[in-house]
């Protein structure tokens, strides 16, 4: 808020108040009438010359002054490199055929992030959320919990408001990856990848036809979990399976939020193995060839998947 001028109080009448946006200021009166105040008067004059100085002083000060809104300052990037936000990590993977752009915005305290992609060929996916690590992973930083370990109400939320680009085939879900004791890898078993990649989908424009048309994949069901119905497939492969579930219905914010241990639970029911570790949580969109836009996110909360005896180790519970 600016306060007016000292000149302008001089224009008005002695005695006379000067409102602004609501605020009511003391106004001066003309130097001919001071000799005729009386001593009260005088004193009232002074004060209120007193008291406009400081409004005019303290308006200056909160305008210039920093506002707290800026604090959570947003840092970005284009390239597909994974970068750590404390506790968190975003990343832009990018297949071998990728062609396109991509940019990403996040807050210091990673409660909000923004991905705009554009894919002309290839994949690519902008995440943001969290890595555990399984016992199995070598420089694990964090031991997540295996499935059965999963607490019934453990759930991811957040909330999204998309921009659409140009169409084309999209995945935007909750995303990551589970490991188990041994990774088939090449021509050898080593403990050092990762053999599980599941998705629980929210919106796409694919249909369960074009899904099932994917080499391997085979549909497994439909399981209830939060007011929702998904429909279940896998892809089951040498080196790393795949599992999705797709709600029937798309939406972009799931509400009030998503649990997922029962779906889970449905995927194991059909041969994913309740001892493998969930080392990774993300939101994610996945962006196919053709298909262009801009997602927002807000409020982002990562369930703590890290063993009680780890819990000390970070903050990933929002």
């Amino acid at each position: 808020m600016l306060y007016p001028s000292y000149s302008s109080y001089k224009s008005h009448p002695s005695y006379k108040s000067y409102s602004q946006n609501g605020r009511v200021l003391p106004a001066f009166a003309p130097i001919s009438f001071y000799a005729l105040m009386t001593p009260i008067s005088r004193f009232r004059k002074f004060f209120s010359i007193k008291w406009g100085r400081f409004l005019f002083l303290a308006g200056l000060a909160a305008a210039f002054a920093p506002s707290p809104c800026l604090r959570a300052q947003m840092t970005s990037d284009t390239t597909g490199k994974t970068i750590k936000i404390g506790p968190f990590v975003t990343a832009n993977w990018r297949s071998d055929d990728f062609k396109g752009t991509a940019f990403r915005q996040w807050t210091d305290a990673a409660d909000a992030f923004t991905f705009t992609w554009k894919t002309v060929a290839g994949d690519q996916i902008g995440s943001i959320g969290v890595e555990f690590g399984s016992p199995y992973l070598q420089n694990a930083a964090w031991q997540g919990k295996r499935i059965a370990e999963i607490a019934p109400d453990c759930s991811m939320s957040t909330k999204a408001a998309w921009s659409p680009g140009n169409g084309g085939w999209f995945y935007w879900s909750i995303y990551g990856w589970t490991h188990g004791a041994y990774t088939n890898w090449g021509s050898a078993k080593a403990p050092k990848g990762h053999d599980n990649e599941f998705y629980i989908v929210f919106f796409t424009q694919m249909t369960p036809k074009a899904i099932l048309a994917q080499k391997g994949c085979v549909a497994i069901g439909s399981v209830e979990a939060d007011g929702m119905t998904f429909d279940c497939y896998k892809t089951i492969r040498e080196h790393q399976s795949q599992w999705l579930a797709v709600c029937r219905t798309n939406t972009w914010n799931p509400a009030p939020s998503v649990k997922l241990r029962k779906i889970f639970d449905y995927w194991c029911s059909q041969g994913l193995d309740a001892n493998q570790y969930v080392v990774s949580l993300f939101w994610a969109l996945e962006g196919f060839g053709g298909s262009a836009g801009r997602v927002n996110l807000t409020n982002i909360c990562i369930p703590n998947l890290m063993l009680d005896s780890d819990a000390g180790k970070s903050a990933q519970q929002r």
